[in-house]
């Protein structure tokens, strides 16, 4: 049985013979089922991503895990999206994109700027800066989860699964 894995590496801005452009590497394998298991519920998720490559690789990835997902390609085109639609259940938010970054667009939404419902959906930030002041302005920012580029399968999964623990009604 193929299964697709993928593991988010640092960005860089030019192609390198070790990382492909976007820092992404992709590679099939065998592996057990429960590799990319698809979860008992579906999420709509909102994903804030510049890179295409990286897009794709979330698009298939929460794809195969059972999720729906809808994308941004930077923070204000995120906005527009919350600001047309609250179905959102959560937000899966880069954090380096051009036009408006994850940390303006984080602050935006949790201070109303685009409705209520922009104060409370969990905002995830998915990001190669990882260093603890780096999480302290995620949070400071309202992000209520950090995923560190490389991001695994397992704590995409892990992060999705304990949005759900929170808040029940989600997987209902």
């Amino acid at each position: 049985d193929t299964k697709i894995s993928f593991e988010m590496k640092q960005m860089q801005a030019s192609p390198s013979a070790k990382l492909p452009i976007g820092g992404l590497s992709l590679e099939t394998k065998s592996a057990p089922a429960k590799a990319v298991k698809e979860l008992p519920f579906q999420l709509s998720i909102l994903v804030a991503e510049d890179d295409p490559l990286a897009r794709s690789l979330m698009a298939a990835v929460l794809e195969l895990m059972g999720q729906e997902a809808h994308f941004a390609t930077n923070g204000q085109e995120l906005l527009d999206y919350v600001s047309q639609s609250t179905s959102y259940d959560m937000i899966l938010m880069d954090i380096d994109m051009p036009i408006m970054d994850g940390i303006s667009a984080s602050r935006a939404l949790r201070n109303g700027e685009v409705g209520e419902f922009g104060t409370t959906v969990p905002i995830v930030a998915v990001t190669a800066f990882s260093t603890l002041s780096d999480e302290s302005k995620f949070k400071k920012a309202g992000m209520n989860y950090f995923l560190p580029k490389p991001v695994t399968l397992k704590s995409l999964r892990e992060v999705i699964l304990d949005v759900v623990r929170k808040d029940p009604s989600l997987g209902a």
